[in-house]
């Protein structure tokens, strides 16, 4: 071979060296901006969990310190229910509440709607709370005897300083009772682990934030 060719291959040997390093670049260079983008994503997602967590830690806060408020208001409530109440002067009379189971049988062919428990004509009001004290469970013929039925429908009545009223919905009475204080309807909703009270002046479903559905049957 004639030694002026020779620099054309040392040409050619020299271009294929840079193509190769270019390649080698480029392809590290895309390793690294996939590595960039991957490392990223993921350090994306990390804060996205993390926000995530403090954002159910809040809103675990936020109810917990809302149910110690609730809890507050109970006890408040029914202290002040029970230290300002005497029941040897209380105007309802016991003798109303005799029988009180007969009464459903009178009227559970009535219209839906709230009646009320004395005089049995169908009632509404334009502000307050409309309270139950049975759950599913509790209002099953075999829970309280008649006796017991009627003396805690009493109790309450009397504690209260209200009668009863009477709720009839799809031909089944149901006792409950009309409260216009919204902490203390609140409070023997919980007591009585109710899932709702009913708010008359917005015609609403108010859900009881203490009912306890793992301690307490339905």
């Amino acid at each position: 071979m004639d030694k002026e060719d020779e620099p054309l291959l040392v040409s050619t040997s020299s271009s294929k060296k840079k193509t190769i390093l270019i390649i080698i670049a480029f392809t590290l260079a895309a390793i690294l901006a996939a590595s960039t983008i991957v490392i990223s994503i993921k350090l994306k997602s990390k804060y996205s969990d993390y926000d995530n967590l403090e954002i159910k830690y809040n809103n675990l806060n936020n109810q917990y310190l809302n149910q110690n408020s609730s809890i507050n208001d109970v006890f408040k409530c029914v202290h002040d229910l029970i230290a300002n109440t005497t029941m040897s002067n209380t105007t309802i009379k016991k003798d109303d509440y005799k029988d009180v189971k007969k009464k459903f049988e009178l009227m559970k062919n009535f219209s839906d709607g709230t009646y009320n428990y004395i005089t049995q004509e169908k009632t509404s009001y334009k502000n307050g709370y409309q309270v139950g004290f049975e759950t599913k469970s509790r209002g099953n013929d075999n829970y309280y005897s008649d006796e017991e039925y009627d003396n805690i429908v009493y109790k309450i009545a009397a504690l209260l300083g209200i009668n009863a009223d009477l709720g009839v919905y799809s031909h089944k009475p149901e006792i409950s009772f009309h409260i216009i204080n919204k902490d203390l309807a609140f409070s023997l909703a919980a007591i009585f682990n109710q899932q709702t009270i009913f708010d008359w002046a917005n015609n609403d479903i108010l859900p009881n934030p203490l009912h306890q559905e793992k301690y307490f049957r339905i």
